[in-house]
């Protein structure tokens, strides 16, 4: 009886629902009026029908053709076959609903709009009422007709072409329940042409395999992610335009549009729309509403319209889902103004769009893209771009054009929101960001998008004229995710992004020509290239046939690349691609022998030089020969046919992977590079391409970058070269030292309409370069009277000396934005970039161009190079007619800025404690100027992102120091440097400064180099510490010990600084004592000490610098723009500054815990003796500074000489270490090292102390302490405290205290006798001991040896003499044993015993954090000192290696570990070891270290050794029976869901 009442109840529940689902159809609505009815009095044949506003109708019949329809009430649609047949049908603030998303229009339903026409044409027709259909005035559209689980799918084999079955990728058979008996589809082209596409009819589908009713024209491609599409093109819904002559013609369909309305369609199908070159006439529109109008249009299809797809105008929040476009007229999927955000366009299937005859509504039409796009900040994801000219075109013009123009926003500098995982193939380009519209809608040249907002935590204003360089402005990243372009006829990918574009796993195959982003920085990362597939596509004519593929031009074999570069920008950043199938292919074609070129990496020509800063990290090449070339085609005969990009090309292969050489350059073989003799480049390189002119090489890793020098003629029309710019080279460089043939040439480009014009080339920097100009027969020019000079991709300490032809001195010298003005240098060897130097009697300008900062950061995982914002301008007061006396004078090689070499072999066996587990292979260049006493470091490391600091470090040799140099980026190769204190220029001398290296695992350093010198170093000045000046008749304090002068006034500059003090207590005294100044300067801050009464001005006659001290505030280095600045009376509005460098400074460089005193002469600050100062200030420009100043003054100044430090302290070289079992030795690697040096303990080559090694014949005697490594013939008389090693004929005589190994043969003689060895020691070779001797500790001797100690000893074995061992011996091979032994106790020595078998676990341990190789890394060594601590004390060694790996049951990130424990004891260990993994309370230890939760997930052990290889009987017999196990639970599970089934099926 319940059992009924319940059933009842349900019975009722399922009712209730089923009758109000029904209710939900629109058509079962009670209240609506039947069109039959209503039409009787209120519809006349062939008048307007307007429904009335609180009317509401079902229409039930088909209504006669009707010239409009108006509706400002409801219509709703009956769901039987309906067809209305209307010149235009107006929701005018009224409804209409054609099914609902809950409950659809599932029968047959066709809206054909009628209508000519317009004669004469009119392009812009201001009413929409015309053959369309329209909804406006807030008025509603719902059309939902029947839905299919995926609109198109994919091919899953290949279709050949005569095929009547495809195989498709998903269950497609509800594609045949449209109530259409032979649908239409379309597969899209696989080759390069895209006309390939065909739309064929289905004859009868079976789940995912389609049947035809007509064969297959075209092979359709289905594998190797080059799938093709197939589309769905018929639905049951149909909007269509009437097919008359006259309308199929003149491309007059009809149009759908929503002006200020909402439109919800979903599973039509829209064929014969579109009007061509009106306004607003498109088959999909919604029109500028202005507003985020919640509107979609899903799951439909459109096939050969004649004006667009689908058009976004103005409007926002607009969903285009699911949409198949087969064949329209111009672009497709398209937003028109500009001021479209927030849009989605998703899924969408665009295949062949036509190109519009004129005349056209947009003059791009005739190149038509599937996606046309004028505002990034929409989403674009699973979207594929078939044929057409751009599968993806981003086209922002600089502000809305069109009815638009009055919105303010700025789609060319606006971020893009997302575009992510979607395709383009059987197109020319894929995805192209260039050729961007005017106000008129034409396309510009060439344009450059550059996304910005301002920076966090300020305000800006952005328009069409903001700049990346104005102030609060950042540029953020552009990321293109998952994009796909195969077959495409030109390239697949041309993006002109000025700045920050990332191109995340693309996938690139089997196209003309590379992925290339223009500009830069930009990084392309984790891409798959692929020269060729097994996509032959069809070949049919040209050359096709002969080769035994398509072609993108089937009578031309081209250059066939990956991923490119190109002129302008830069730099271009790859990092973890894989390239396949990069190689030449020959053929012959009519009796001819041809090429088909293929290059991985390639250069396209351009006119200007990229930047040399590109860098390429982590790439693979499979089958790939051809791993770079030049794509440049040209004749070096004539040079001028051919630009400057290939010519100029440099890159960086940071780990190898390119070249084979970790560090190695790529640099064209027509690079002034290799102008003069000693480059060191070789003439081939594994993988790089030869057929191509210029050619590339192999440069070696340097401590120098390459720059790049840019020209800028500012006086086009002063010059009057008379041709234009890009017919002939007109700059010819020649580097310091060539001669005339050693000319490289240059293009330049045009950029600002023939008045500005730019030269660029790459060099390697710290060089020089003479500049000449010539016309179109390479006859001398005169050279532009106005030159501006900018030099980039240089780093602190690097320089470019520029010369120039010009007969006169420059009137006028300026460098950087604030126009300051530089001095004439007295003579050339002085030039150091804050002057400039003119040698009449060579008619040469010289300048130079230095790095005073640090200029490296991270890029994208690279270390790269700040853009540099100085330059230098110079104006030469002779017009047109600069000309100078014809001369073959080339200047020689620059020696007036010498570099002294330093390097450091960084090793994990240097770090203190040892680190044994580091790479091997790491160098540090490093080189010093004592000029300007600047340290630069250039470090190339295998770790790509594994270093999370790195610093210089004060200490030597086996002792750890605080860090005095930080790095800003760690990627290699880190790049930086900084000006040496006279303080650490002694060290750096002496080898007490280390490079360290640290990783997340390793915080304390995984790789550690002592810095040493390389050839000839000069020592450092002996100067003392800075003192207080005190005020005297040649002195006059403005500021000192918290008083400022009587008649100076302190302030800020223009109100600008707020954070200062004169009365600050400094973190150091000063050396004046008392109080001083604190300021802390920020971007052009400045504090100013001024005489307000013209009366009391300052003569500057009896004084000629201007003097104070200095100490930093902050660990932040001192800044290179910090200037000193004066104003004298005579000249009020004059800036006579300097900024403040090495040379200014008594001890070189201004640090944190120190004073140094600066002196700025009035020579450098252009104070004349005649003149009067009143003000003095202190400023920045674009850096900061935090620092104290005392005793500022000006004084009568004299130089002061110091001299070098003492010749005994002589410099330290270069040093390396190498593991021994036992400990790590090291010492100097300088070749053969010859002395004997006697004495207790000496520093320096003869000595040791920490670590050392050396290789060679030494003889040392003295005391060493730490460990020692000998290596050759050694004689070592002494004490050795620590780690020894000696490999080769030694004798020790001394004390040994610690671990000792002897390789070779060995005498040991402690007065001919070792005296006491203590400690663990192992001897492999012949040794002999000779003498009593005494071994307490555990040995183990390989090899003939004689062993005193508990030893165990495999070989034969010879002790001679009294030996007395205090321990257990164990003896392994032939022995034998002469003279007095005894054991302690007494008795015989015991025969050696079986060594253990080693143990092993497999222990997998669930953590609470995410999983990847970081965090193995930390895990990994914070287990293993987990797990030391039970084995410190016990003579077992064991082995942990970890990984993210698998295990059943388990939940979470986890980490797997096989744990080996090995060695005598490991049978004693074995059991404690094995608790400690099965406690999960031991294991608090280890995540309290980690920082999140371990716990224990499972624990196997298994033996090693040869009983664990072979399967035991009962081994396999347990197999047998876990087998029929096995197959009776599987037939059980079989029966059980195959009842389960019929259950389900009878339910």
């Amino acid at each position: 009886f319940r059992l009924g009442k319940a059933m009842t109840f349900l019975s009722l529940l399922i009712l209730f629902i089923a009758s109000a689902h029904a209710q939900a159809c629109p058509w079962t609505e009670g209240s609506l009026t039947k069109w039959s009815e209503w039409s009787r009095t209120n519809v006349r044949t062939g008048e307007a029908v307007v429904i009335p506003k609180g009317t509401s109708l079902l229409l039930d019949v088909d209504p006669p053709q009707m010239p409009s329809l108006t509706i400002h009430g409801k219509l709703v649609f009956d769901n039987i076959p309906l067809s209305i047949d209307v010149d235009f049908l107006h929701v005018d603030g009224g409804e209409i609903t054609v099914g609902l998303p809950s409950c659809r229009f599932t029968s047959s339903l066709t809206f054909t709009f009628h209508g000519t026409p317009l004669v004469p044409h009119v392009r812009d027709v201001e009413s929409f009422l015309n053959k369309g259909f329209v909804v406006s005035n807030r008025g509603t559209s719902n059309i939902h007709g029947i839905g299919v689980r995926k609109s198109w799918t994919t091919l899953a084999a290949t279709a050949v072409a005569g095929a009547t079955t495809i195989t498709v990728t998903d269950d497609v058979s509800d594609w045949l329940q449209l109530g259409i008996t032979s649908p239409s589809i379309v597969l899209a082209s696989t080759d390069f042409d895209a006309d390939q596409s065909e739309m064929v009819t289905v004859f009868s589908i079976s789940g995912n395999v389609i049947t035809l009713s007509a064969p297959l024209k075209h092979m359709h491609y289905g594998d190797e992610d080059e799938n093709g599409e197939v589309g769905l093109l018929s639905r049951n819904i149909v909007f269509r335009g009437n097919d008359d002559a006259d309308s199929v013609a003149a491309l007059y369909g009809g149009h759908y549009v929503a002006i200020n309305g909402y439109s919800y369609v979903q599973g039509v199908e829209l064929t014969s729309m579109g009007q061509k070159d009106i306004l607003g006439r498109y088959p999909m529109h919604w029109h500028m509403s202005f507003h985020n109008i919640d509107g979609y249009f899903k799951d439909s299809a459109e096939h050969h319209n004649y004006q667009r797809c689908v058009t976004v105008h103005s409007t926002s929040g607009i969903l285009v889902q699911s949409i198949v476009a087969f064949e329209t007229y111009g672009h497709c999927f398209f937003t028109e103004d500009g001021p479209e955000t927030g849009n989605t366009f998703d899924n969408n299937l665009g295949i062949n769009p036509r190109p519009m005859p004129a005349p056209m509504v947009t003059p791009s039409d005739d190149q038509p893209s599937v996606f046309w796009i004028v505002n990034p900040n929409n989403t674009w994801t699973n979207n594929v771009a078939v044929g057409g000219k751009m599968g993806y075109w981003f086209a922002m013009p600089k502000q809305p054009t069109g009815p638009s123009t009055f919105v303010s926003v700025y789609p060319r500098v606006t971020p893009l929101l997302k575009f992510a995982n979607n395709r383009a193939h059987s197109v020319s380009t894929g995805l192209f960001v260039d050729k961007m519209t005017d106000p008129d809608l034409n396309l510009e040249s060439t344009s450059t998008y550059f996304p910005l907002v301002c920076t966090p935590g300020t305000s800006c204003t952005i328009n069409e004229n903001t700049y990346p360089w104005d102030e609060n402005i950042t540029v953020v990243d552009t990321v293109i995710e998952d994009f796909v372009a195969y077959k495409c006829s030109d390239r697949s990918v041309w993006a002109r992004i000025g700045w920050n574009g990332k191109m995340i796993r693309p996938r690139i195959y089997d196209n003309q020509f590379g992925l290339l982003l223009i500009g830069g920085p930009h990084v392309t990362e984790d891409g798959i290239f692929v020269g060729l597939t097994g996509n032959k596509g069809e070949p049919r004519t040209g050359f096709e046939p002969y080769i035994g593929r398509s072609l993108p031009n089937p009578w031309w074999a081209p250059a066939f690349s990956g991923w490119d570069n190109y002129d302008v920008g830069g730099p271009q950043f790859l990092r973890n691609c894989t390239f396949k199938n990069f190689n030449t292919h020959s053929f012959t074609a009519y009796q001819e022998t041809r090429t088909l070129h293929f290059g991985a990496i390639g250069v396209v020509e351009g006119y200007i030089s990229l930047l040399p800063d590109n860098k390429y990290v982590g790439n693979r090449f499979i089958n790939s020969t051809n791993r770079f070339h030049l794509n440049i085609a040209s004749d070096l005969e004539k040079p001028e046919l051919y630009g400057d990009s290939g010519k100029s090309f440099m890159a960086h292969d940071v780990d190898g992977s390119l070249t084979g050489t970790m560090g190695a350059f790529i640099v064209s073989k027509e690079s002034i590079h290799f102008k003069i003799a000693g480059h060191g480049c070789s003439s081939t390189a594994e993988g790089v391409m030869a057929q191509w002119k210029p050619t590339v090489n192999k440069c070696p890793p340097s401590a120098n970058l390459f720059a790049q020098v840019v020209v800028f003629n500012e006086d086009m029309k002063g010059t009057d070269f008379g041709r234009p710019l890009d017919s002939f080279h007109r700059a010819t460089w020649y580097p310091f030292g060539g001669t005339t043939s050693s000319a490289f040439y240059a293009n330049g480009q045009d950029i600002e309409s023939d008045t500005r014009e730019r030269y660029t080339m790459n060099m390697m920097s710290r060089r020089g370069v003479y500049l000449k100009f010539r016309n179109e027969t390479h006859v001398l020019h005169p050279t532009p009277p106005k030159l501006k000079f900018v030099v980039a991709n240089m780093d602190i300490g690097d320089w470019v000396v520029i010369a120039v032809d010009y007969p006169v001195a420059p009137s006028k010298v300026t460098k950087g934005w604030g126009n300051e003005a530089i001095l004439p240098a007295a003579n050339l060897a002085d030039l150091d970039g804050s002057n400039y130097y003119f040698h009449a009697a060579q008619q040469i300008l010289y300048v130079m161009y230095y790095v005073s900062s640090p200029s490296d950061t991270a890029r994208y995982g690279f270390s790269s190079r700040t853009e540099e914002s100085n330059f230098i301008i110079v104006e030469v007061p002779c017009g047109k007619t600069c000309s100078t006396t014809p001369s073959s004078f080339i200047p020689p090689v620059w020696t007036h800025l010498p570099d002294e070499a330093y390097k450091a072999e960084l090793q994990g066996c240097q770090e203190v404690p040892p680190v044994n587990s580091a790479p091997d292979g790491v160098v540090a260049f490093a080189s010093f100027q004592p000029k300007t006493k600047v340290l630069t470091l250039r470090v190339y490391h295998p770790l790509d992102q594994g270093v999370v600091s790195a610093h210089i470090h004060n200490g030597a040799a086996g002792t750890n120091g605080e860090p005095v140099f930080t790095f800003t980026s760690t990627f290699s190769p880190m790049s930086s440097g900084f000006v040496m204190s006279n303080r650490l220029h002694k060290l750096l001398y002496e080898g007490k400064l280390y490079l360290n290296l640290h990783t997340s695992a390793n915080p304390g350093g995984l790789l550690r180099g002592q810095i040493g010198c390389v050839g000839t170093c000069s020592p450092p000045e002996d100067i003392p510490a800075a003192t207080c000046t005190s005020p005297s008749s040649s002195g006059l304090v403005i500021y000192s010990n918290g008083q400022r002068a009587l008649d100076f006034f302190a302030g800020t500059w223009k109100e600008a600084l707020t954070d200062w003090d004169a009365q600050a207590t400094p973190l150091v005294a000063s050396p004046c004592g008392g109080k001083v100044i604190r300021l802390n300067l920020t971007a052009w801050d400045a504090l100013a000490f001024q005489i307000w009464d013209t009366k009391k001005v300052i003569s500057a006659a009896p004084y000629n610098a201007v003097q104070f001290l200095a100490s930093l505030g902050s660990d932040a280095p001192f800044p290179s723009d910090f200037a000193l600045v004066v104003h004298v009376a005579e000249r009020p509005d004059v800036i006579l500054g300097a900024y403040i460098s090495a040379k200014h400074v008594t001890g070189y460089a201004v640090e944190k815990g120190y004073w140094a005193l600066v002196t700025i002469p009035f020579s450098e600050l252009g104070v004349s003796s005649t003149e009067h100062i009143y003000h003095v200030r202190f400023q920045t420009s674009f850096g900061a500074a935090s620092l104290y100043i005392d005793n500022l003054m000006l004084v009568q100044y004299t130089k002061p000489t110091y001299p070098v430090v003492s010749a005994a302290a002589a410099k330290h070289p270069v040093t390396t270490c190498s593991d021994s079992e036992t400990g790590t030795v090291t010492g100097t690697v300088t070749g053969v090292v010859t002395g004997v040096v006697t004495g207790a303990s000496t520093t320096g080559a003869a000595s040791t102390t920490g670590a050392a090694s050396t290789t060679g014949a030494a003889s040392s005697t003295g005391s060493t302490t730490g460990a020692a490594s000998t290596t050759g013939a050694a004689s070592s008389t002494g004490s050795t405290t620590g780690a020894a090693s000696t490999t080769g004929a030694a004798s020790s005589t001394g004390s040994t205290t610690g671990a000792a190994s002897t390789t070779g043969a060995v005498s040991t003689t402690g007065a001919a006798s070792t005296t006491s060895t203590t400690g663990a020691a192992s001897t492999t070779g012949a040794a002999s001991t000779t003498g009593a001797a005494s071994t307490t500790g555990a040995a183990s001797t390989t090899g003939a040896a004689s062993t005193t100690g508990a030893a165990s000893t495999a070989g034969a074995a010879s002790t001679t003499g009294s030996s007395s061992t205090t321990g257990e011996v164990s003896t392994t091979g032939s022995a034998s044993t002469t003279g007095d032994v005894s054991t302690t106790g007494g008795e015989p020595l015991p025969p050696p015993a079986p060594m253990p078998k080693d143990k092993k676990w497999h222990v997998v341990f669930s953590i609470d954090t995410t999983c990847n190789n970081d965090e193995v890394a930390r895990f990994n060594a914070a287990l293993h000192r987990y797990l030391r601590e039970l084995t410190e004390e016990n003579d077992v060694e064991f082995m942990v290696e970890s990984s993210c790996g698998s295990a059943k049951r388990q939940r979470g990130d986890y980490i797997s570990s096989d744990i080996t424990l090995s060695g005598v004891d490991t049978d004693v260990v074995a059991p404690a070891f094995e608790d400690a993994l099965t406690e999960g309370t031991r294991l608090d230890s280890l995540s309290s270290e980690l920082g999140y939760e371990v716990s224990l997930g499972a624990v196997y052990e298994e033996e090693s050794g040869e009983e664990s290889g072979g399967i035991s009987g009962g081994a396999i017999a347990g197999i047998i029976i876990g087998a029929i196990v096995c197959a009776v639970a599987v037939i059980a599970g079989v029966l059980y869901m195959t009842k389960f089934r019929k259950d389900e099926e009878r339910v």
